[in-house]
């Protein structure tokens, strides 16, 4: 009896986690059958028993109306959400763009000047690392290749890295920010 009753929650939950093309027929008909004057319903034959489903019909509108204004109102929400994050990472890039250390600067002129958002750099240098956490550029692949350092006598590890396209059209249009 037990996994009955989760069985029944389950398929019910599932039904409403998203509205369908099905629920919106529910809706429809219960609509029908709730508000429509029995001069409509008459001919459809239906109006002897609408009478007495009228009550149920009426709250699975309601129900379902509520679904959808729900998922409706969501989605907005979630697209206002989204453009806000977008808004705020735009500004705060704007100002860390600001502050940029001449390390900074110098890795990105790399970017700006030789006009292409993608380029090849030591991974060992500081500066990649703190633009590449600030989420400056990115590491466009795992695999990268080792080349002596002819300055140091060390390995180091070279990556492919792109600048976001935000930060290089800024950079672009502002390069006193690099000088």
């Amino acid at each position: 009896m037990a996994s009955v009753t989760w069985e029944g929650v389950r398929a019910v939950w599932g039904m409403l986690t998203r509205p369908s093309a099905r629920h919106l027929a529910v809706l429809l008909f219960a609509g029908l059958l709730a508000f429509d004057p029995s001069s409509v319903l008459e001919p459809l034959g239906v109006e002897a028993w609408s009478s007495r489903l009228r009550p149920w019909a009426g709250g699975i509108f309601l129900l379902l109306s509520c679904l959808f204004a729900a998922y409706a109102i969501e989605d907005v929400w979630r697209a206002g959400c989204r453009k806000l994050a977008s808004h705020r990472r735009r500004k705060r890039l704007e100002e860390r763009l600001l502050d940029l250390t001449p390390e900074e600067k110098c890795t990105l002129s790399l970017f700006v000047f030789k006009r292409t958002q993608g380029h090849e750099l030591a991974t060992s240098h500081g500066a990649i690392h703190t633009l590449e956490s600030e989420m400056v550029i990115t590491k466009t692949l795992n695999v990268g290749r080792w080349e002596m350092d002819r300055a140091t006598g060390k390995r180091v590890y070279y990556a492919d890295y792109t600048i976001d396209p935000w930060v290089f059209r800024h950079l672009t249009e502002n390069g006193e920010l690099l000088e």
